[in-house]
């Protein structure tokens, strides 16, 4: 019920302002309730556009690391999420919050190194101020992977417009394979509409979990042999990072950090270009399990060399060095 209402509000102005209104209040409420902390800590990081705005006009002398997890344009995902932001007032207000914390903050931290050169270009202003924070992970026990047919692809991620996996529940329909399987986990706001073409056009092989326990997560990793994304826009996203860490091979489009996720892996294909989609997983069917284990073995070293979590301390470590040398911590 809530998702269909929160759906419903979605399609207008008015709601979608009230749903951000609710979240600026949530993050003023949630930085409030934390004072006494703030006031204590040496280096403030934030994650949210909100808490950071407020952590500038509320503590102006404190060491401030703003975080985005972007493509290097933090405003566009909420833009596409919720189109109607656009309109009226709102953005106006968001973009200069935004500018406010581009100023104010000691630093911008990217997940992505290409959302973080994408930003300097169009931000040289600030240029000095970027660093880049690995997006890594505790590593697990190794999963055995079925490379062999049939091609057991999987996608995970918020059932929604922007991460577009309706391009490839339309890729499988025009594959007709009995040999292609899709499994698609998360929840969403376009969760039933997708749900419904792929009941309504007779899509082969497609199975939708919803939003499941995230421990689980990995147990669907290890039945697969391939992981796909079609996104539309991404900052790194972790379930790339999931999926490399359990040696599968992969399919992503060239948005944000996702080529930093590719390097003999599988396949990087152009966004919203739906027969490049559909050639690379005709291309990944067609591989042998020889090739995709490949692959697979190609993505276990891209994790373990970018996105463990020695990786991600180190990143932290030096930029808390970086700011001591500075004077800020």
């Amino acid at each position: 019920m809530k998702t269909l209402i929160r759906h419903g509000l979605l399609r207008s102005y008015p709601g979608t302002a009230l749903l951000l209104g609710r979240s600026v209040l949530h993050s003023k409420r949630f930085v409030n309730t934390h004072d006494e902390t703030i006031r204590q800590a040496d280096v403030i990081l934030t994650h949210d556009l909100f808490a950071a705005y407020y952590i500038t006009k509320l503590y102006p002398d404190k060491t401030h690391v703003f975080m985005t997890h972007s493509n290097g344009e933090p405003l566009r995902q909420n833009y596409m999420d919720r189109p109607y932001l656009r309109k009226g007032k709102v953005h106006l207000w968001m973009e200069q919050a935004l500018s406010i914390v581009y100023q104010q903050a000691h630093r911008i931290a990217f997940i992505s190194k290409t959302a973080q050169e994408y930003f300097k270009s169009v931000h040289p202003d600030y240029a000095g101020k970027t660093v880049y924070i690995a997006n890594g992970m505790e590593d697990i026990v190794q999963p055995h992977i079925q490379y062999e047919d049939p091609l057991r692809l999987i996608a995970v991620g918020t059932v929604k417009k922007r991460k577009n996996q309706i391009a490839i529940i339309k890729a499988m329909e025009k594959l007709q394979d009995d040999n292609i399987y899709l499994t698609i986990i998360g929840g969403g706001d376009q969760y039933e509409e997708y749900r419904q073409y792929a009941e309504s056009h007779h899509v082969r092989n497609v199975e939708f979990l919803g939003a499941i326990e995230h421990s689980k997560i990995t147990d669907y990793l290890a039945r697969s042999n391939c992981f796909i994304s079609a996104s539309l826009d991404e900052g790194l996203p972790m379930s790339g990072v999931e999926a490399l860490r359990s040696s599968l091979p992969m399919i992503m489009t060239d948005v944000g950090g996702c080529r930093e996720q590719i390097s003999g892996n599988g396949y990087l294909v152009p966004a919203d270009d739906p027969e490049a989609l559909t050639m690379a997983i005709r291309n990944m069917k067609e591989a042998s399990a020889e090739e995709r284990m490949g692959m697979g073995k190609a993505s276990r070293l891209l994790y373990e060399h970018e996105f463990t979590i020695d990786v991600l301390v180190q990143t932290y470590k030096t930029m808390v060095e970086n700011l001591r040398n500075d004077g800020l911590v």
